[in-house]
């Protein structure tokens, strides 16, 4: 029998925009930093316009997750991206 899973917001629960997310691994945990990068604070070498421009992620929030959970978080992300591609499908606001 499935169980259905209530959210409940904590004292202490923070929402954040975050347009950037870094992810990484440790041998036990899957990183996501999830960050706002500003792309008019970057610095670009005037020398070399091709060049590799510095541009700052301000890290916003660190999430260490199970592999197991990740794996989780990636099919539940791919079933709401493929909901909203259906749903904007032909939209001028996607």
């Amino acid at each position: 029998m499935p169980t259905e899973i209530q959210l409940q917001p904590g004292a202490n629960t923070v929402t954040i925009y975050s347009n950037y997310a870094a992810v990484q691994h440790t041998p036990t945990d899957i990183v996501v930093r999830f960050c706002l990068i500003d792309p008019l604070e970057g610095t670009v070498n005037d020398e070399n316009p091709e060049a590799y421009a510095s541009i700052p992620a301000k890290v916003e929030a660190n999430v260490f997750l199970s592999p197991k959970t990740a794996e989780g978080l990636v099919r539940a992300i791919a079933a709401q991206l493929q909901k909203w591609q259906t749903q904007t499908e032909g939209s001028e606001d996607a």
